[in-house]
């Protein structure tokens, strides 16, 4: 036991204290969650990794993989609370390492997350970076693969089909864009393989492309590492 203290309040007072959201008796008061700030990614080998986290001191921590080789999962300005959630839960469940989000501009880990992911959201490891592209650049150079989400049909996000990808043979980062405008240009630019989820028939011209927490649950899914 924690030794919380507990107030027992009518049941009106607390549907209004959550704004009219479901809480089934129980609410409990927690101060916000701030994700920690990551500078580096080190490359892989002996079966681990270095992360190096934001501070004065620069603190390396050693990952080890959950899956045959590392595999993480970084979200491109999503700004849906409930995407957010769904993602986490989804990285969890399916082996990834981490979940890493821009440090501005994007959803933050708030209550309604914590929610929708169940539980995952205090399970998985969530980081923050200061700069998304520099981060996944040096990433690169130090032996991961980028592998970007789209639904583009330009030349810059020629994309294959989810069924086609081959086994993947080095650690990944998974890229989920937007809700709206998908991976940023920046980011696609340094993409070593974009991956589309194709429809199974014709959608109305307002539907192309999946929410992106249902998107990232497929991916995430159909991803192989040689090996597994």
């Amino acid at each position: 036991m924690q030794d919380l203290p507990i107030a027992r309040v009518p049941t009106r007072a607390m549907t209004e204290a959550v704004n009219g959201q479901p809480h089934q008796g129980v609410i409990l008061k927690t101060s916000r969650y701030d994700p920690p700030r990551i500078t580096r990614i080190w490359n892989f080998a002996d079966g681990k990794y270095e992360v190096t986290f934001q501070g004065a001191d620069a603190t390396r921590v050693v990952h080890h993989p959950r899956r045959e080789l590392p595999l993480w999962v970084a979200l491109d300005r999503i700004q849906d609370a409930r995407n957010l959630g769904s993602i986490i839960r989804s990285a969890l469940f399916f082996g990834a390492d981490a979940v890493l989000t821009p440090h501005e501009g994007v959803c933050g880990v708030m209550s309604i997350v914590s929610k929708v992911s169940c539980g995952a959201a205090e399970c998985a490891n969530v980081y923050r970076t200061a700069n998304m592209p520099l981060l996944l650049d040096k990433t690169r150079k130090q032996g991961w693969s980028i592998v970007c989400a789209t639904s583009g049909d330009s030349p810059m996000y020629k994309a294959v089909p989810i069924g086609q990808v081959p086994p993947l043979t080095r650690p990944t980062i998974l890229v989920i864009g937007s809700e709206e405008s998908g991976v940023s240009d920046e980011i696609a630019r340094l993409s070593d393989m974009n991956v589309q989820i194709p429809p199974c028939g014709e959608l109305p011209p307002f539907v192309d492309s999946l929410n992106a927490g249902v998107a990232a649950g497929v991916l995430l899914a159909s991803l192989r590492f040689k090996g597994e």
